[in-house]
């Protein structure tokens, strides 16, 4: 197998229809607590339509306000209430629309991360 190296680019900033494809369990390597990771695939709303990836980390914190909470109510439609309990795998497969920002990296490089999660209308 021959391979090339590629130069990096991020994922456009914007709106994004967003599915998400895998979740994961992980650690945080910031406190040792559980977290999940999400892969999203994302479509442009409008023009060409050139599928990308991206990976959503989120605690496993459950409430109105938590990252996990908003990727609920955005694929769900569904407010998060008190004693709600989740499958994480009924996310598999739901869309949502995502919105994706630019920020600098520590090693000064552009980045691309979901900064927030809509319910599509």
């Amino acid at each position: 197998m021959v391979i090339q190296s590629t130069s990096f680019e991020p994922h456009p900033a914007g709106s994004f229809y967003g599915k998400i494809v895998r979740i994961e369990e992980d650690i945080s390597k910031f406190d040792a607590k559980p977290q999940l990771v999400l892969t999203v695939e994302t479509e442009p709303i409008y023009g060409e339509k050139k599928e990308r990836s991206l990976l959503y980390w989120t605690s496993t914190s459950l409430s109105p306000q938590s990252k996990l909470g908003s990727v609920y109510t955005a694929v769900s439609g569904e407010e998060v209430s008190a004693g709600l309990t989740i499958d994480t795998d009924d996310l598999l497969n739901k869309q949502a629309l995502v919105n994706v920002e630019h920020y600098e990296r520590q090693n000064g490089q552009t980045g691309s991360r979901i900064s927030a999660w809509k319910t599509l209308s």
